[in-house]
């Protein structure tokens, strides 16, 4: 009788066991479109290391959405327009970041000072296009005169940003009256910033990754051979529950890196780019699910937490970077169009337009901001229809253009010794 238990016992193990789904790994192919919903409700994630403004960092947030839970402007009409004083080349600014009292800052490259010659500056705006006082590291004795980073906003007000000198760069902290609070020597240049739940400071260079503490001091370094992508303005994005970075990859590498806070590379993903000349070159998008999207020069990819694809969107040009609204829909340029996908990745629409920079947002409403040749755009997320378009002269360079309560921010270049900052409402 015991050995008809034994086996019994046996037999119902095997057939337990038996029953468990496999563990997939990068190889197995992605789930069918039709296994994922075409839409999926997102919603604002509260960070509460970031000021409390409409625009704190680049893409708006950690997780890089692009998506503002303010209004846009309605209007379509030039507010006011700052010229950059003491500019020496028109080249050179950073997309504009807002703080809480609703001062914007931007840094412009390539600018003269008297007894220094060619440096960065760092401007503080009121909200009515006055100066509010300018910044720049007059300690710096080296070729210093790139700052081609956006920066952000901590929840105390302390703007972060970081330079691009040769042979060498810093990360900054100012307070917000414009004084140096402290700052971090790096011996190569750093991507974006990005700000973790704690306060925690990470950046990338060709070294590696970077932690820094609330008050400077350097948390921990994850030692690389040029893996993550830092000479674009890729940065990295931060999942929704704070726990996990997800870095760009360079040449020859995986083209995204999952990183624990804690400096653990959790996983990496292969696009199937086999010449290996690819990189991340903007920020990656992480929606309320903590599923991330990228758009490398094989498409657009939507990967899981786990970093398996979930689907891909192919197109020969997708553009850089991508918005989602409150639907879980998601929209792309391709130089003279744009489109729309739902949440599974299926195509909604699909509608021309005039030649369309990188570095559209959207506000609240699901309106997107487009820049073009020949100026700014608001155009309807529902089917694509233009709803305002104002005519400005944007000859050589555009920034990821910001959104304000109402307003729009961007800085334009327009060649030698001509830069602007507009706002539009």
């Amino acid at each position: 009788m015991k050995y008809f238990f034994l086996i019994l016992c046996l037999v119902l193990s095997y057939l337990i066991f038996s029953c468990k789904s496999p563990t997939k790994n990068n190889d197995d192919p992605p789930p069918t479109n039709d296994t994922i919903p075409s839409t999926m409700p997102q919603q604002h994630i509260p960070w509460p290391s970031l000021a409390d403004s409409p625009w704190p960092m680049y893409r708006h947030d950690p997780q890089g959405t692009g998506r503002s839970q303010y209004p846009g402007p309605q209007l379509g009409q030039l507010k006011w327009k700052m010229p950059a004083p003491g500019v020496s080349s028109g080249n050179g600014f950073t997309s504009t970041v807002i703080g809480p009292d609703g001062t914007l800052y931007i840094p412009s490259s390539y600018e003269q000072h008297e007894g220094f010659g060619q440096v960065w500056n760092f401007y503080a705006i009121n909200p009515n296009g006055t100066i509010k006082w300018t910044w720049f590291d007059s300690l710096d004795i080296h070729i210093n005169n790139e700052i081609e980073r956006t920066p952000l906003v901590t929840a105390d007000g302390t703007i972060i940003l970081c330079s691009m000198g040769r042979p060498e760069s810093y990360v900054y902290a100012l307070n917000p009256d414009g004084t140096l609070k402290w700052k971090y020597y790096i011996d190569s240049q750093p991507s974006d910033p990005n700000i973790g739940l704690d306060g925690t400071i990470y950046f990338t260079t060709v070294n590696g990754l970077y932690a820094l503490s609330t008050d400077g001091q350097l948390l921990w370094e994850l030692s690389t051979s040029n893996e993550f992508g830092p000479s674009s303005s890729s940065g990295m994005a931060i999942s929704v529950d704070g726990q996990t970075l997800y870095v760009g990859g360079w040449y020859e590498h995986d083209i995204l890196y999952s990183v624990s806070i804690e400096g653990e590379v959790k996983w990496s993903f292969d696009d199937g780019d086999t010449s290996h000349y690819n990189a991340l070159g903007y920020m990656p998008m992480v929606d309320n699910q903590n599923n991330v999207y990228i758009i490398t020069g094989q498409g657009l990819f939507s990967i899981s937490p786990e970093g398996k694809e979930r689907w891909r969107y192919d197109d020969t040009y997708s553009g850089e970077q991508v918005v989602m609204d409150t639907k879980g829909h998601l929209y792309i340029y391709n130089l003279y169009k744009i489109t729309a996908l739902d949440y599974a990745g299926q195509e909604l629409w699909n509608i021309g337009h005039g030649y369309v920079q990188p570095g559209f947002v959207m506000d609240k409403n699901g309106t997107i901001y487009t820049i073009e040749n020949d100026g700014v755009s608001a155009v309807s997320s529902q089917d694509g229809s233009l709803t305002w378009k104002l005519n400005l002269d944007i000859p050589t360079s555009w920034y990821t253009p910001t959104l304000g309560n109402g307003m729009l921010y961007m800085g334009v270049a327009g060649g030698e010794r001509s830069k602007f900052v507009y706002a539009i409402e």
